[in-house]
């Protein structure tokens, strides 16, 4: 189940837990029980973090804008993901680059 979930990350394909219990040949509460159990975080958790730890690569190996890499990681909306971002981070994803180029302001 795992590796679907970074195959379809990273082909940008939208990410269901529906289909992700399909593949599993589970039931989606068997699949959600599993992530909760396994990996202490529900599925759409887990699923957002994994976006989110793309988007930091995308952020520290591409100038490619903030608002693509948010569409490109599978965020629908640039501010939704801005959001999360800070609230992992503690910073957005702009002042998450620039602390990596070591540019201040």
């Amino acid at each position: 189940m795992l590796q679907y979930l970074q195959r379809q990350l990273d082909a940008e394909e939208e990410i269901a837990l529906a289909e992700v219990a399909r593949i599993g040949a589970l039931h989606p509460q068997s699949v959600s029980r599993f992530f909760q159990q396994h990996l202490g975080m529900n599925f759409q958790d887990y699923v957002q973090s994994m976006r989110i730890a793309r988007a930091c690569q995308l952020l520290r190996e591409t100038r490619e804008p903030v608002s693509h890499i948010a569409l490109e990681v599978g965020f629908t909306s640039a501010s939704h993901f801005n959001q999360l971002f800070r609230r992992i981070h503690q910073q957005t994803p702009t002042e998450y680059r620039r602390a990596l180029s070591g540019i201040a302001g």
